[in-house]
């Protein structure tokens, strides 16, 4: 919308403003004005499924073996990755399922500012059967059959996650004809 004003206070939009009738803010010392004509103002961007590899995989088909064997890459690999979103007005994203010797210490290091990264919300490893969808790719955690339907008291997690994926997968899953199913 043209002819706005945009008021920002503790870095979040506080009023938006018809600079034709209101003007600008910025008449009080220490509030700092930034034109912006010509250009748009849009809210952060949100990925919510990624998967953070510092380098793309082949695909669903690829055979891990051939990569060589699975391993997390370092925080310093994943920078580039994480800037690259900003860059493109991403700033928030869910990892749906990774390595947690990862996740968790890239987590923390975003919240504490150490960082510069989007707003990271994980899962950590996938929760699949054994050698179900994702297991090839990350961490996972086997899971082959459905629990006692009695309830067991919760366990602490050390590091608990935003969100949990579960794969549950099905024969004929594109060109992985043959992926082992999580029995319900």
């Amino acid at each position: 919308v043209p002819g706005r004003s945009v008021h920002v206070e503790g870095g979040k939009v506080t009023q938006v403003l018809d600079a034709r009738e209101d003007g600008v803010p910025g008449g009080d010392a220490g509030v700092e004005v930034l034109e912006c004509g010509g250009r748009y103002l849009l809210p952060g961007l949100a990925d919510v499924h990624v998967h953070l590899r510092a380098t793309p995989h082949a695909g669903p088909h690829s055979d891990p073996g051939r990569s060589g064997p699975r391993r997390a890459p370092g925080i310093g690999e994943l920078l580039p990755v994480l800037h690259g979103y900003l860059f493109c007005g991403v700033t928030s994203l869910f990892d749906a399922g990774n390595f947690g010797e990862l996740m968790w210490p890239l987590r923390d290091g975003e919240r504490a500012g150490e960082v510069l990264s989007p707003r990271i919300h994980c899962a950590g490893p996938f929760v699949t059967c054994t050698g179900g969808a994702g297991s090839e790719f990350a961490e996972s955690v086997a899971v082959d059959a459905v629990p006692d339907p009695e309830p067991l008291p919760p366990a602490p997690l050390p590091h608990p996650p935003h969100l949990v994926q579960v794969t549950l997968a099905q024969h004929h899953l594109g060109i992985r004809p043959l992926l082992p199913l999580l029995g319900l």
